[in-house]
This record gives C-alpha cells, structure tokens and sequence, in this order.
C-alpha cells in the first residue's frame, strides 16, 4: 500500500484511523511554523513536505480546491525560499483595512468563490481523465482557498484583517474536512471550567484561564498594549469557536516538548499570536518582534 494512500493507516486515534500521509503531513506542518517563528530558513522545505503531503490528501477526498491551494503554497514557499534575505517588509508597521476597502474585499472573495467555484464543480466534466470523481462541496472548499489565498497576500502585507480570514478558513476547514473523515478529537477540559451548555464555550473559558495564567509568567508588566491585543485575540476566538484548537495544538507542542521533538504552533497567523504565546505554543514575543 503507497504511503500517500489515506487508507494507509498508522494508527488509530479516538477511533480516528490517521494515516501516516496524514500524520507527517500534520508533523511538518508544525515544525514548519516553529521554524517560521525562529525566522529559520528550514521553514521552508518542511514546509513543502507538508504541502505536498496534503496535496495528495485532498485529491483523495475530492477536496480539488485545496488541492490546487497546495500548488499556491508550494509556489510560494519557493519564491519564499528563494528571496529569503530579503527582509524590507520586517520594518513595515502593523496596520487595518478600512471600512470600505474592507467591503471591497468580502465582495471580491464571493464573487470569486462563486466563479471558481462554478470551475471547481465542473472539473471532472472538462478532465475526466484526472478527475474520476465530482468535487466535494465545490464552493465551500473552493471557499476556503480563497480565503487561505487572501488571508496570505494581507499577512504579507501586515495587515493585521488576515486575522478574521484565517480563523474563518480554519472554522469552515474543519467542518468539511469532518464531513469528510479529516477529524481532530474534541480537546478534555477539567469540571470546573464546564458552565456552560456550549462545549465550545466552555473550551474558551479554560483557553482564557491558560492564556491569562500564561500572560503572567511571559510578561513582567501588562501593558494596557498587551492587554488589548489578548482580550481582541480572545474575543475573535470565542467568537468565532475556535478555542478547541488552540488547545489542542498547545496539547501537541507541550507533549512534544517533552519527548524532545521539534514542534511548532501551526499555520497561518498563529506564530504571531500572543493567546498563543501565552499558552505555550510559541516562544516568540509577538509584542516584542511587531509579528502578526
């Protein structure tokens, strides 16, 4: 059985059956990001492992929209790779888009999800020959890989929107990659933070203990910057349900911190994170280093 075969199962997790195309695809991912936040250049070929490895995954669930989107992020790490030195935009300040650039920009990623997507869903009518099988959900994936695409062309400009996009895509990803089997188990917290009905409430409830037990240890003096920047992050987290997944990704790294295997916080904006700074999963000040 090839080892991008998804069936290919290494081993079975909360009765999930991971694949091992899955679990170093997911590996390297992490250890991507870590080297990205240790301004690293390896960022970039472990980078490409995992692009290539998630490339092979999606063609297998039908998911062609973040097939494609892996052809983006493997170009884009080469060019990445190759202009390395070139570090102009470090200097660049943070800043936000305007209300109306910010309409601009929503309209502009529905009308192109609907044109791509429209693309996406016929794919298998215009090249039969690759395409054996109808796209899953055409315009929800291709969806997220406008977003993705989006998402990165604002962090490179330091744009701090990225932000909002990048907590969406996940959200939508891990709704369809769950209609799809693509699962990660629901994050155990202690009894006490348990008060609400909503699980995922409950989750950012013990995501802000962590994160404001953390900020005390990382931070001498809580600036009423830092503070904002913690409560903004906090809020978009909660809002948008995302709290699982920081915990779970701070589960990961800490484990393998202890088994001494170089692991990072994950993808998109979240080196730049401070709740993740705060719980663990980068060692990198964002505050400090003016990151995303």
């Amino acid at each position: 059985m090839s080892f991008f075969d998804i069936n290919n199962t290494l081993v079975t997790v909360f009765g999930y059956p991971l694949s091992y195309v899955e679990f170093i695809g997911t590996l390297f991912g992490f250890i991507s990001v870590w080297f990205a936040a240790k301004q690293n250049i390896l960022t970039w070929s472990t980078g490409l492992i995992n692009v290539v490895c998630f490339f092979a995954i999606f063609f297998q669930v039908h998911l062609y929209s973040d097939m494609f989107l892996q052809v983006y992020f493997f170009l884009t790490s080469i060019y990445g790779w190759v202009n390395w030195k070139n570090q102009k935009q470090g200097n660049k300040p943070i800043s936000t888009l305007s209300v109306n650039k910010r309409a601009i920009l929503y309209s502009l990623i529905l009308i192109l999800t609907f044109l791509f997507g429209f693309l996406i869903k016929n794919v298998h009518i215009l090249l039969p020959q690759i395409f054996t099988h109808p796209a899953a959900f055409p315009f929800i994936d291709t969806f997220i890989a406008i977003l993705s695409i989006v998402g990165t062309i604002l962090l490179a400009k330091r744009i701090i929107d990225n932000w909002a996009l990048w907590i969406l895509a996940d959200i939508v990803c891990v709704f369809v990659y769950a209609k799809k089997d693509i699962l990660l188990p629901a994050f155990p917290i202690p009894k006490e933070f348990k008060i609400h009905a909503d699980d995922n409430l409950n989750q950012w409830e013990y995501l802000k203990h962590l994160t404001h037990e953390g900020s005390k240890k990382r931070y001498s003096d809580l600036t009423p910057e830092i503070q904002e920047r913690l409560e903004f992050e906090l809020f978009t987290i909660k809002t948008m349900g995302f709290a699982g997944y920081f915990l779970i990704v701070s589960d990961f790294i800490r484990a393998g911190r202890e088994m001494n295997v170089f692991v990072g916080p994950g993808r998109g904006s979240a080196a730049g994170s401070v709740v993740a700074f705060c719980i663990g999963i980068t060692n990198i000040d964002p505050i400090k280093y003016n990151l995303l």
